[in-house]
């Protein structure tokens, strides 16, 4: 009897984290796939900061689906780019979208990422988390 008593507990505790890591390692490979599109971003506007309205086919880059991933949207000028995330399959009652946003160092230089989600932390890597 302790035996299933402790083994209940386990379960009940151990089986929403266990949904949360995977829901959270779905939600981190679809931010993955974010990052050709940052490095894309921040080359072209390092070369050219003033251009003022950014897509994919701008950065030499299409919204790419895969398994966690429906779309990825990119907009926005060079000075503050924005990426959108749009997941699916995560496993999470309402399958995150994140966004990315960007601003451009002075003169320049690199792009600075910030990251939002519609998800709860629990679904979030760290650097997402509210």
């Amino acid at each position: 009897m302790v035996v299933f008593a402790i083994t209940t507990i386990c379960v009940i505790i151990g089986f929403p984290m266990l949904n949360n890591f995977s829901v959270r390692t779905k939600v981190v490979e679809a931010l993955s796939v974010a990052h050709g599109f940052k490095a894309a971003v921040t080359i072209l506007c390092q070369e050219n900061p003033s251009v003022r309205s950014l897509d994919g086919s701008k950065v030499g880059l299409d919204s790419q689906s895969t398994e966690y991933v429906r779309t990825v949207e990119l907009s926005g000028p060079c000075v503050s780019p924005k990426l959108t995330i749009i997941t699916m399959n995560t496993g999470a009652p309402l399958d995150p979208t994140l966004t990315t946003r960007g601003e451009l160092g002075h003169h320049g230089g690199s792009i600075n990422w910030d990251c939002t989600s519609n998800a709860l932390n629990a679904y979030l890597p760290e650097s997402c988390r509210r």
